[in-house]
């Protein structure tokens, strides 16, 4: 007799002694497919995972190993069809825009079409997002062409911290781009005899703070730029510091030898 009949003949001699019901025989066991798994056929993570599942049932929880999309994960896939969306908007508005005649013509496509994409990037800011965001960096440009300084600036330190890329359309990195353009705001202003703070200010400050990694000129010609902004104030000594930065990190072309000797002038007065 095998191991398993002589078990099965002793629990049934044990039934008989106790006038209990006998054992179910071999042909009334629970059919294979509704059988539960031996637990000695389950590894020791399947026995928890199944204890888990259990346990969620009686709790009326969900069972935790169905897949489910996290929150974050949610909320980035939402991003994510968000941008595709405005991403194809604005394909629409940049044809639109490019077949305008005139500057003006263009600035005024631009403003037009801003408020449509500014929600979505000042949310995107607002919540720290951070993947490569087109719609962003095209509304940096326009709030700047458009001469919304203080938006797009601010917008423009974000997105370089981010390490954003600009529109393969523009040869230049976003760093680079920020300095010319406010470079020829502050330019504008002077001309008209306005000042260009605090934002020129910001943006040379951050440059210098942060080492940007562009081309000496561009520092050069900046300092040039805030000295001259600050010899219009008066302010002769932080005029000439300035000087003296735009020569250290550009000694060939600094482009300020006769801005300092005029400076040097007012300060020899002194």
């Amino acid at each position: 007799m095998s191991l398993l009949r002589q078990i099965k003949a002793a629990q049934i001699e044990a039934a008989n002694i106790n006038k209990e019901d006998q054992p179910e025989q071999d042909q009334a066991e629970t059919p294979p497919e509704t059988a539960p798994v031996s637990n000695k056929r389950m590894g020791k993570m399947q026995r928890i995972k199944a204890q888990q599942i259990i346990d969620a049932e009686k709790n009326g929880e969900a069972n935790p190993y169905h897949a489910a999309t996290p929150p974050a994960e949610k909320t980035a896939n939402k991003a994510l069809g968000d941008l595709k969306h405005y991403q194809t908007a604005l394909y629409v508005d940049i044809r639109k825009i490019s077949n305008q005649k005139s500057l003006l013509d263009k600035a005024k496509v631009k403003q037009s079409v801003l408020p449509i994409y500014l929600p979505f990037v000042d949310e995107y800011v607002l919540n720290a997002e951070n993947y490569p965001n087109t719609v962003a960096v095209q509304c940096m440009i326009w709030l700047l062409d458009v001469g919304e300084i203080e938006h797009g600036l601010n917008l423009a330190l974000h997105l370089i911290q981010q390490g954003q890329k600009m529109p393969e359309r523009i040869k230049r990195d976003m760093p680079t781009f920020l300095i010319d353009t406010l470079y020829d705001w502050a330019n504008v202003m002077l001309k008209d005899d306005h000042g260009a703070s605090p934002y020129f200010d910001v943006m040379v400050a951050t440059a210098e703070k942060n080492a940007w990694d562009v081309h000496p000129l561009c520092m050069s010609k900046s300092y040039a730029m805030l000295a001259k902004h600050h010899v219009r104030n008066g302010e002769y000594e932080t005029a000439y510091a300035l000087c003296l930065k735009a020569k250290k990190v550009n000694p060939e072309k600094h482009g300020v030898k006769l801005l300092t000797e005029e400076i040097e002038k007012h300060l020899a007065k002194k």
